[in-house]
């Protein structure tokens, strides 16, 4: 039994409820435990009973790799690992069995729309991207379907309330740019 604060209970609830994942799952983390990110989702794997596979720093066709060797069902990446996986060869990307993955979240860095779109061409419907804050504030979502019904949408809240404001903290209109500010957190 892992002692998890509040905020590792929140993940392991949100890796469980969101993404499915129980005792047979494996996940892949090749993010660096230093961010908060990585770290929690680890904790939060370890604590439903699954599978961690942790590399020591990124490598595209490592990765890859690593997903077929260990049956890899969920994983949490950046887009410029996404960048980096499609930068290898087509004969490099298709000497690697991905058909094991459930879901690859990413978050941190906005993800480029073709990107993106090339990535679920590739892997399938597999592809979920959050927005949120380390402080457990709020946490916005989609999935590949929501996406690609609508490109570039980081999707809707699941916890706190989301205000987009001005300088002045006031909010703005629908599709107006502006701050994002969560609420309830």
């Amino acid at each position: 039994q892992i002692p998890l604060e509040e905020g590792g209970a929140q993940v392991s609830a949100l890796l469980a409820g969101l993404f499915g994942v129980d005792g047979d799952s494996v996940y892949l983390s090749p993010a660096p435990m230093y961010h908060a990110a990585p770290l929690r989702f680890n904790m939060g794997v370890l604590a439903l009973g699954a599978t961690t596979v942790v590399m020591e720093h990124f490598d595209a066709e490592e990765y890859l790799s690593l997903i077929g060797t260990h049956d890899v069902t969920i994983s949490q990446v950046v887009p410029t690992m996404f960048v980096r996986m499609l930068k290898l060869s087509d004969e490099a990307r298709s000497r690697h069995d991905v058909s094991s993955l459930n879901a690859v979240i990413h978050a941190a860095a906005p993800c480029p729309v073709d990107v993106k779109r090339r990535m679920i061409d590739w892997w399938g419907p597999v592809l979920h991207e959050y927005y949120a804050g380390t402080e457990g504030n709020g946490f916005v979502y989609c999935n590949s379907e929501q996406w690609l019904a609508h490109p570039g949408t980081v999707g809707f809240p699941v916890t706190g309330i989301v205000h987009i404001c001005d300088d002045d903290g006031e909010e703005v209109d629908v599709g107006s740019e502006g701050t994002i500010y969560f609420e309830g957190g």
